[in-house]
């Protein structure tokens, strides 16, 4: 049973295990009577009716909080003929917030009527000194395991209510006369006050976390509580941004969106503090702490750092073999002056050329390095290089007979040495060349840098006969079976024009966990880390994820395509149906369309950064900002730049001359519907997800999609032409109530 609550001053719940929440009003204290002496019988009695009230509140959130703190006490025997409901830990939770609202209303009431008071140092210590850790530890992580959120604290003054969910740009924030909380216009003077109050309150709580981990840990710890994406994460989790007053366009930004629904969350701790001045800052804490306490529980606590570095040196480094830890990219600078790195570890030998074992990220390169050296040891190709150290020493002491110590076949370490190629064995296409070695391919990591940008074979002249393996990441990984349901058929999620699988990370792992599918992100040919081949377009990449699929024997996958990804998707759904078990088409249709002339600008600008040679990000946007003015579709398109090692010059690591020269091609369908065989259809169900506001699939388009896929359906989602950065929420809910029965 869900527990809705809604709170107004002067109320209280009342909660009996088994019927959920009773909500009554709570009974109006007694009014002093006219007769203002302090020993009249009429303030006399006040005052003690005052007391006994107040004792009882206390006694009953004492109650309520030993049994938050101790949840195992709570019967699980039916009580007046019925369980107690699946939520009377939230309901205990809200009865806990609404006596911590009453006794503040109730000792305001008494602090009003008695006379000023001297401190007695006897006094039990005040809020402050107390820590809400220990006692709100427990029932924050049952209240977790169940998904259910802590109860949002009231705002009862309907001013502030305004403010909140008030936007500067809504209104005019020129208005400097504003003094009180009552006459504030809109949020942007509250979200600097809650921003102090939740800086403080992070601290408290990781202070009191990790009493011996140093500041520099700490801070980065409290970063990780306040920055703007777990800000803006609460905030859409209870609604908040759902009654902001926006304009439309921010809403579709990105990084904008986010940090405005952080900016709405600071906003709203800084008003239940103002609206409740005597507990208004021990309730927010008690919110915060229950929403923060589950999450510092991913965070490692005081323990030796783990030497992964030493261990994958250990492992796989001998001489001629070299293990290599490379700045990814730039460090992203945060809140607060700290700093996030990111790193790759690469290995030279036995028989690998310049792989990518790991990545990680961290507040230094230290960790981030620590970080990456402990997935590679999780990697098979490291396992396969140990092996082979193992075999070739192995080999080299069992004497010096005519094998020469090596009649194991091992190839030396340095990784120059190129052994005889193995015989084809078509039967097993599980497999990925490097260096003349048929090696398995690393399950859930990048292929990036298998074979380096300079060293990338490319030919301008047609190879239909190539199949290229392409990169891949999958989520979850492979050794990670507890968050998927096996026996539900696998997702393969391809790009558009420009894109990577990089774009589709984020996206990839929320639909993985929403249901509980394992998905297959891939790099199509000339884009990302695989191979640069010819000619690029619909038959030949439909070739290669087909390849790709009975490579790895994914049994009919699910296929996720956008734009350019999404007419691949098709092409290999009508070309092999029995492979497919269902199709999602992100903005495009089965249909030859005149390309938007942006894309040629896309190519055009992209080619004269790379005629300037610069070296800075900031200077490739430049020139691109005079083709595209979207600051998020320049972001999206200086993704594919990468560095030279020895220039430092920036390239593109797309073949723009294949991309120019294949644009027409891109936009055509290999189908025709009115000359295609009448049996060239795909039966099995097809969604069609389109931008209101991009024009890519019109109502006219839909005979056509009715022609080759007869149980389509449409759904329209409110973005332009990207439609899953624009509105993310969007196509997740689109994909997910499409694939929770097909």
């Amino acid at each position: 049973m869900e527990t809705k609550r809604k709170l107004e001053p002067g109320t209280s719940e009342e909660t009996s295990a088994g019927n959920g929440v009773k909500r009554h009003k709570k009974k109006n204290f007694p009014d002093a009577e006219p007769d203002s002496s302090p020993t009249s019988p009429s303030s006399s009695n006040t005052a003690k009716q005052r007391t006994k009230t107040q004792s009882r509140l206390q006694k009953l959130q004492k109650l309520t909080r030993k049994l938050l703190n101790h949840p195992e006490q709570i019967p699980e025997a039916p009580i007046n003929g019925s369980a107690p409901g699946p939520d009377l830990l939230q309901s205990l939770t809200a009865l806990n917030n609404s006596l911590s609202l009453s006794l503040s209303l109730s000792l305001s009431l008494s602090l009003s009527s008695s006379s000023p008071q001297t401190h007695n140092p006897q006094d039990p210590p005040s809020y402050y000194s107390q820590s809400p850790l220990d006692r709100l530890y427990t029932p924050s992580l049952h209240l977790h395991a169940q998904n259910i959120l802590p109860p949002l604290p009231p705002v009862p003054d309907k001013s502030l209510q305004t403010a909140i969910f008030t936007h500067e740009g809504v209104n005019d924030p020129t208005n400097t006369t504003t003094t009180t909380a009552s006459t504030e216009k809109n949020y942007e003077r509250l979200e600097l006050l809650g921003d102090a109050y939740i800086e403080i309150f992070a601290t408290r709580l990781v202070w009191d976390t990790f009493p011996r981990l140093r500041a520099g840990r700490l801070s980065q710890i409290r970063e990780m509580l306040v920055k703007n994406e777990t800000l803006a994460e609460y905030a859409t989790r209870y609604g908040l941004d759902r009654r902001l007053q926006v304009a439309a366009e921010i809403r579709r930004q990105a990084k904008t969106w986010t940090k405005v629904r952080g900016d709405l969350f600071e906003a709203y701790v800084a008003a239940v503090i103002l609206s409740h001045p005597k507990r208004g800052v021990e309730m927010v804490e008690e919110w915060l702490t229950q929403l923060w306490i589950p999450r510092l529980e991913g965070v490692e606590r005081e323990r030796p750092v783990l030497r992964y570095k030493e261990e994958l040196a250990k492992m796989v480094m001998d001489k001629g073999v070299r293990v290599r830890y490379v700045d990814e990219r730039e460090g992203v600078q945060r809140k607060g002056g700290l700093q996030t790195f990111f790193v790759g570890v690469y290995l030279d030998g036995w028989g690998f050329r310049d792989v990518c074992l790991g990545t990680g990220t961290g507040m230094s390169k230290v960790i981030a390095g620590n970080e990456a050296a402990r997935k590679a040891l999780e990697n098979p190709v490291a396992r396969e290089a140990a092996e082979r150290k193992r075999a070739f020493h192995a080999g080299d002491r069992k004497g010096s007979g005519e094998e020469g110590g090596r009649g194991n076949s091992i190839p030396p370490p340095h990784h120059h040495h190129h052994p005889p190629p193995k015989p084809r064995q078509r039967d097993k296409p599980t497999y990925h060349t490097t260096m003349g070695l048929r090696m398995p391919i690393p399950c859930g990591v990048s292929l990036r840098r298998t074979i380096p940008y300079r060293y990338r074979p490319f030919s301008s002249s047609p190879t239909p006969s190539s199949k290229p393996e392409l990169a891949y990441q999958i989520w979850p990984s492979l050794d990670n079976s507890t968050a998927i349901d096996e026996d539900r058929n696998p997702i393969v999620f391809m790009h558009g024009l420009f894109g990577s699988k990089q774009n589709n990370r984020s996206i990839s792992k929320a639909l993985a966990a929403k249901l509980r599918r394992r998905i297959w992100v891939v790099d199509l040919r000339n884009h990302g880390d695989s191979p640069h081949l010819s000619p690029h377009d619909y038959m030949s990449m439909s070739d290669d994820v087909e390849a790709f699929i009975q490579r790895f024997k994914l049994h009919k996958p699910a296929l996720i395509g956008h734009s350019m990804g999404a007419k691949t998707a098709m092409t290999l759904s009508l070309r092999s149906p029995q492979l497919i078990s269902s199709l999602i088409s992100v903005d495009n249709a089965p249909v030859s369309a005149k390309l938007s002339s942006q894309f040629v600008n896309y190519v055009k600008a992209m080619q004269e950064i790379e005629r300037a040679g610069v070296t800075k990000q900031s200077e490739a946007d430049k020139i691109l900002e005079r083709y595209e003015e979207s600051l998020p579709i320049r972001q999206f398109l200086l993704t594919n730049l990468i560095r030279n090692p020895t220039s430092h010059i920036l390239k593109f690591r797309l073949p723009l001359s294949t991309l120019a020269s294949s644009l027409d091609e891109l936009a055509s369908f290999p189908y025709n519907p009115a000359t295609a065989p009448a049996d060239l259809k795909f039966e099995g169900p097809a969604l069609f997800i389109r931008g209101t506001r991009s024009g890519y699939v019109k109502d006219s388009m839909l005979p056509a999609i009715d022609r080759f896929f007869p149980r389509y359906q449409i759904v329209d989602v409110e973005a332009g032409h990207w439609v899953i950065s624009e509105n993310g929420v969007g196509f997740k809910d689109a994909v997910t109530e499409f694939l929770k029965d097909n």
